[in-house]
């Protein structure tokens, strides 16, 4: 059995995506599709006294059709955030354990933001002992597909995937049946991201917040089993 999940890199993730990671064998991190604007590739959800707050990552003006590879960082933009990160979270339990490691990330001038959020994710899954092989779908030639279901699928057989993780939204745009002739049954993927509630700093608890929260207020420990919570319906 060789599982694999797919995804779009998407910055200071919430639990639910890395519960995708640490359940797969490999996860694909898709890397050379369309960028999607306003989104969770380039912002994430944090906490101030009894709200979320949206951090971004300034980008560079790109073309429409840009891929989410291409997308460069303005220069020096992210002093902002790594001192509004610290104003919110010094107190936390465990703010000393991770900021300075993060705020290092975020200083060392990357040029794309997929690197940035790269080297995020990987910290990440060094810190919650995620050991899932992880591998860029711009390094995985698979040959022009233009259509995504198809892709998706190639890229499965790629690692001679028989089971694939996929979020429930995507009931309603995957070709169920192209999995199904490709011998790749689909793991649906019912998290209960907004459920899971722990001690936060700041007031009232806000569900559904980036991992940088999570790990923050309760640590790795907890963090990860956070992460292995049963996640299929």
């Amino acid at each position: 059995m060789i599982t694999v999940s797919i995804h779009q890199p998407h910055f200071f993730p919430w639990l639910n995506y890395f519960n995708k990671v640490a359940k797969a064998n490999v996860f694909i991190w898709l890397d050379d599709v369309q960028y999607r604007r306003r989104y969770f590739q380039n912002r994430a959800k944090i906490k101030t006294q009894n709200a979320e707050l949206w951090i971004t990552v300034p980008i560079k003006k790109a073309d429409y059709l840009a891929e989410i590879k291409s997308i460069e960082i303005l220069e020096d933009s992210m002093f902002k955030m790594i001192k509004t990160i610290k104003s919110l979270y010094v107190k936390a339990p465990f703010f000393n354990d991770y900021f300075e490691d993060v705020s290092l990330i975020l200083s060392a001038n990357h040029q794309y933001l997929s690197e940035l959020n790269y080297s995020l994710f990987t910290y990440f899954n060094r810190v919650l002992g995620i050991t899932t092989q992880i591998v860029k779908s711009s390094e995985i030639n698979v040959g022009t597909v233009a259509n995504p279901n198809e892709r998706l699928v190639k890229l499965c057989s790629h690692f001679n995937a028989t089971h694939y993780i996929a979020g429930k939204g995507g009931k309603n745009y995957m070709d169920l049946e192209l999995f199904k002739r490709n011998n790749i049954e689909i793991l649906w993927q019912e998290f209960p991201n907004q459920s899971i509630v722990y001690p936060q700093i700041n007031g009232t608890f806000v569900p559904g917040l980036s991992v940088l929260d999570v790990l923050f207020n309760v640590g790795a420990e907890q963090t990860r089993k956070f992460i292995n919570t049963e996640w299929r319906s």
